[in-house]
């Protein structure tokens, strides 16, 4: 069982167990003390002491265990682990960063928060998206968090809940099978090989390759048993309408799968039509919200009508990947038993070069990455000393060991914030 702190255990319920050690030292009544005991009686023997408070049958009281590491799933038992699974990283992941040194260092509040963060991001050319955010919507800091961004391996989220959605409603069951069509294999993965082609495996089993090892093999089989204008419905319905998958495995015989990992050609055939003009948000003093860069002292940015999100496969922003997972630390995603099993499979995640990667090694992170030429992405929620918290950063044209540094060190300042 994983030990969070010296004498403090946790059950696999979540119960918090404290085993009191007794200490092994007495204190030792010197020559003096025991002739001065044999000459004054009972009075000198008060004066001179009994045993210490630290001798064996003392009380030690447990020092109050966070809130985080407290938590406690209703999750199904540990699934099955997928046939020929290996230790992997996604498709073009980088090696997990060095980590820091792991001291807890000084809390920061959240009024320093954002311009911590603004500090980091602000030597970083790219595209950086954030939403740091509490469960209780609480926004600490969000930086060109609406921006529709090529998602990666983020859309594998979306099918994630479809799925979980579709099992609810009894039109799938964890134990069928779904049978690996070779089409399903047409990009790289780390789960799945040419052996596994035409095999049965259960929508379980490809559920946590998915999620766990980011297997896109997993990830097409699921979206073409449940659609992916299903999963769009779902995302809408959830509020999360930037959340897009726009391709299907279900094509004609003569249509191969589209290819994520094809570059985009971003020269356009002919002239684009003049853009119609972007209006600045109005300031505080104007009557409007303050852009959120500008919280960050930093200018508002004006939106990229970015061609490649618009030529993305598959799209996302960081509003909405946060806007899910407080959803899912709410209950609010299908019901709070479902939430609570969707977090416990994200805690899984066998990718942790980001997020977690500064973090104290027992820290709970249930979290999903994204990585694709040009993009690095990762989002989830930290169960931190002072309580989750929600931390999505998405990068576009930073260079990959970069961008898993600024991630992992918002993670870390995160952790260490105090709301």
């Amino acid at each position: 069982l994983p030990v969070s702190r010296a004498g403090v255990k946790r059950t696999p319920g979540g119960e918090i167990v404290v085993r009191n050690s007794p200490r092994h030292t007495r204190r030792r009544s010197n020559i003096a003390c025991l002739a001065l005991a044999a000459l004054l009686g009972a009075v000198a023997l008060t004066a001179c002491g009994g045993p210490g408070d630290d001798a064996p049958g003392g009380t030690v009281t447990a020092a109050p265990i966070p809130t985080a590491r407290t938590w406690t799933s209703t999750a199904t038992p540990a699934r099955p682990a997928p046939p020929s699974a290996t230790p992997a990283v996604e498709p073009s992941a980088a090696t997990e960063p060095e980590p820091e040194p792991t001291e807890a260092s000084a809390d920061i509040g959240p009024e320093s928060f954002g311009a911590e963060v603004a500090s980091l991001v602000g030597e970083i050319e790219g595209l950086v998206e954030i939403v740091v955010a509490l469960p209780d919507g609480t926004i600490l800091t969000e930086l060109n968090s609406g921006e529709p961004i090529e998602a990666a391996s983020l859309y594998k989220l979306a099918i994630m809940v479809e799925v979980y959605v579709e099992r609810e409603t009894g039109e799938l069951a964890f134990d069928d099978e779904i049978v690996l069509d070779g089409n399903y294999f047409a990009e790289e993965d780390s789960v799945f090989g040419e052996s596994d082609v035409d095999s049965a495996v259960s929508i379980e089993t490809l559920v946590y390759s998915m999620i766990t090892l980011s297997s896109n093999v997993a990830a097409t089989a699921l979206l073409d048993r449940v659609g992916n204008e299903n999963v769009n419905l779902t995302m809408q319905s959830l509020g999360l309408a930037a959340t897009e998958i726009r391709w299907s495995p279900a094509g004609s015989p003569d249509e191969p799968i589209l290819d994520e990992t094809e570059p985009v050609d971003d020269e356009p055939t002919e002239e684009p039509p003049e853009q119609p003009t972007v209006e600045e948000e109005p300031t505080e003093e104007e009557g409007g919200a303050q852009p959120a860069r500008a919280l960050l002292g930093q200018p508002a940015r004006l939106s990229l009508l970015d061609p490649r999100a618009d030529a993305a496969l598959n799209v996302t922003t960081a509003a909405d990947m946060a806007a899910l997972y407080v959803m899912l630390l709410n209950g609010q995603v299908v019901s709070a038993a479902v939430s609570q099993e969707m977090l416990a499979l994200l805690m899984e995640q066998q990718i942790n070069d980001r997020l977690p990667a500064y973090l104290p090694q027992d820290t709970i992170v249930a979290h999903k990455t994204g990585n694709l030429d040009g993009l690095v992405h990762d989002a989830g929620a930290i169960y931190a000393p002072a309580g989750p918290i929600v931390v999505v950063v998405l990068t576009e044209d930073v260079e990959e060991s970069q961008a898993n540094d600024l991630i992992a060190r918002i993670g870390r300042l995160a952790y260490d914030t105090s709301p």
